[in-house]
């Protein structure tokens, strides 16, 4: 059977086009209208019509020709590796499917919820319910069904054959090779440091040093090896900077220091403020634009970290481990995730793959290098605080300070995790 002859959309009346269709037409035709409220309401009737469309790909029974099932047929032209001109192996074809088990998974989620939302079942569990049973069980005979079967069959010939050796080391164990990279460990430590180095300057910028300012006489040192923690507090906003033992190692309270050099400073106080008369008194301005910039440059350096991080702090964990790296304590009672301990910056993630299967989690320690763990304390201690002043004086936010060392909205990793 050709390709093209696989994928057939669900049956819609003759002589009519499908409602996603038009939708999407309309929306089209509103482009460059100011017409917001309209554009929004088509918005989501598109969404409601893509959603439906795509529970119709999983909801049919499997009869006589499987491929007269578009999502079959789908699976079918995705096992084909056209750079390679031919089938794809085991190994790579299970996570295409492992993808689709949870897209779909997701998407019969959602319908549960917008079923419910527009009346039509009491709670969103009872329509998750009858459509888990209905196409959405292991065994049923549905295209998932047909999924999941595929893909334990998959997984099974996958753990029974020796895998293809992409990744070896050299005779020295210094030159590291996977397909047609190379990386030697000189270049790998040369390219830690430079980052390192980078970092560092970027942090210097941070700390609005004037060119004739020298940073060891104006920035407060830091002895990393005389912090001390308290890894059972779980008060909620507490950290290691709030440990006794550790505001009297440290030679100023961090809270203030960047903004009180901000008002101190002529220099710095005329380039964040100016100052505007109304009436008889004098009202102070923070000017947005070297806010903006500031931010932004607290932006590049929290990039920057989150590489060092992740690559510096043994073996490198799944974003979804990373991104959730907390500095104080929630206020929902969830401890935090940075600790400190004999002087380096640990951090500590829970590892939920597999979970299904064992019902337990991993816990999993980390422990960053001296010149990391720098970082991240100056950023907590003297960075962060102004930060969230500027936040909250400058743009008049309000509310509770975000507990995520790289929170969602603040950065580039927002939508990447």
């Amino acid at each position: 059977m050709a390709a093209t002859g696989l994928l057939r959309l669900p049956q819609h009346p003759a002589g009519s086009t499908h409602p996603m269709d038009e939708h999407a037409q309309q929306l089209l035709d509103l482009q460059g209208q100011d017409q917001p409220v309209l554009q929004g309401k088509v918005q989501e009737q598109l969404d409601q019509a893509c959603l439906a469309l795509s529970i119709a790909l999983l909801d049919h029974t499997l009869k006589g020709d499987l491929f007269d099932s578009t999502l079959v047929g789908f699976l079918a032209v995705l096992g084909v590796d056209p750079a390679r001109q031919n089938f794809r192996d085991p190994y790579g074809y299970t996570s295409y499917l492992s993808g689709l088990v949870k897209m779909a998974q997701m998407l019969v989620a959602l319908q549960a919820v917008r079923l419910a939302e527009t009346g039509q079942v009491t709670h969103p569990a009872d329509a998750l319910d009858e459509m888990r049973e209905r196409f959405l069980l292991y065994g049923v005979r549905a295209p998932f069904g047909w999924i999941t079967r595929l893909r334990t069959y998959g997984k099974k010939i996958q753990n029974s054959t020796t895998a293809m050796g992409y990744i070896y080391w050299s005779d020295d164990e210094q030159t590291l090779s996977y397909k047609d990279l190379q990386m030697s460990m000189q270049g790998f430590r040369q390219f830690i440091a430079s980052q390192v180095q980078l970092a560092q300057a970027e942090l210097a910028q941070l700390f609005l040093l004037h060119e004739e300012e020298v940073r060891e006489e104006v920035v407060p040192q830091l002895a990393l090896h005389e912090l001390q923690d308290d890894p059972t507090n779980n008060q909620r906003g507490w950290n290691f900077l709030q440990d006794p033992r550790t505001r009297k190692a440290m030679p100023t309270r961090g809270e203030r220091w960047l903004l009180d050099r901000v008002l101190e400073a002529d220099w710095l106080r005329e380039e964040f403020m100016e100052i505007h008369q109304i009436g008889q008194r004098d009202e102070v301005l923070w000017r947005e634009g070297p806010v903006a910039q500031y931010l932004q440059q607290v932006d590049r350096f929290l990039q920057r970290l989150l590489l060092l991080v992740h690559i510096t702090g043994g073996q490198p964990g799944r974003a979804t481990e990373l991104l959730s790296l907390t500095h104080s304590n929630t206020k929902h009672s969830r401890h935090r995730s940075i600790f400190i301990e004999h002087g380096l910056v640990s951090t500590v993630t829970t590892y939920h793959k597999g979970y299904s299967i064992s019902n337990s989690t991993k816990i999993i320690h980390r422990y960053l290098p001296k010149a990391v763990s720098e970082l991240v304390v100056y950023y907590l201690w003297l960075i962060l605080p102004f930060c969230q002043s500027l936040q909250r004086l400058a743009r008049g936010q309000r509310g509770t300070a975000s507990p995520y060392l790289w929170p969602a909205g603040e950065g580039t990793w927002g939508n990447q995790a």
